[in-house]
């Protein structure tokens, strides 16, 4: 009797799904800028002082490292050096396999990396910024921190004094770094998905990337009640070449190719 009723039970659930698959969602693949590599990527028309990224920044994204961590390569980010100082907004690898940030005038290669080739990682990194009267304006002290959490977990807490006097109005790329003047450098072979940048710094204690890796890479910023949100690139598209900016300031991605290369373009791939 009960085999009789749980077949029943799978039967009925069968029916109920049938047509109905479970949705596709997208995310894309750079090849980094080895030998041989196609040395794709993607540029988008967001730049940091824009939105006054210096006065304090949340950004969040999941990340796939798919090759070898042994040398100085981004996932995302911009250098800009024309208006007096050399400012960038950088997230990556070191060359001793540390990872390696940039906010602002201050490199920070010494952070211990947990990531592996192959496996997802979200990370989440806010900056108070020069202004602290945005942010957390009765404590002082924090200004100019920069905090990062991988998996929720925290990699860095304490202040890395990291000045931000000079204007950053080189656009980010995806895939690697775009530096001003000479484009795309420092590749990384890699998978991206779900980037989101807010030009406030409100995560001080890791609530905000708890409850970001807890949701998942489909996780939603749009309907977090959070404000400013500047940047929001889902990936979701899954074809074409351009990557759209949810945020609604229109900041999309479009790939990119080296020399001409057309065919040179990352490679979007699904998951369920």
């Amino acid at each position: 009797m009960e085999m009789f009723k749980r077949d029943n039970l799978l039967a009925r659930r069968r029916k109920r799904t049938k047509g109905h698959p479970k949705k596709l969602t997208h995310k894309l693949a750079f090849s980094g800028d080895r030998a041989g590599a196609a040395d794709s990527y993607a540029t988008t028309t967001f730049t940091p002082s824009d939105y006054s990224l210096e006065d304090g920044f949340t950004i969040s994204f999941w990340v796939r490292p798919d090759e070898p961590m042994n040398q100085i390569q981004h996932f995302l980010g911009s250098r800009h050096t024309s208006d007096g100082g050399n400012v960038e907004f950088t997230f990556g690898v070191h060359s001793n396999g540390n990872i390696h940030i940039k906010v602002g005038e201050k490199f920070v290669s010494g952070i211990d990396n947990p990531m592996e080739v192959g496996k997802w990682y979200n990370w989440v990194l806010t900056y108070t910024g020069e202004d602290s009267t945005r942010d957390f304006a009765d404590s002082g002290e924090d200004e100019r921190y920069v905090r990062l959490w991988v998996n929720n977990d925290p990699r860095m807490t304490v202040n890395t004094n990291s000045r931000w006097r000079y204007p950053h109005n080189t656009p980010i790329y995806f895939g690697g770094r775009n530096n001003e003047g000479a484009g795309y450098g420092n590749g990384f072979a890699c998978t991206i998905d779900n980037v989101a940048i807010y030009n406030t710094s409100f995560d001080i204690d890791g609530t905000f990337a708890n409850e970001v890796y807890n949701g998942g890479i489909d996780y939603d910023h749009l309907t977090n009640g959070k404000s400013g949100l500047v940047g929001y690139w889902k990936f979701n598209e899954g074809s074409g070449t351009t990557i759209t900016d949810h945020s609604g300031e229109g900041n999309h991605g479009t790939f990119g190719a080296i020399s001409g290369q057309t065919t040179a373009y990352p490679i979007w791939e699904s998951r369920q």
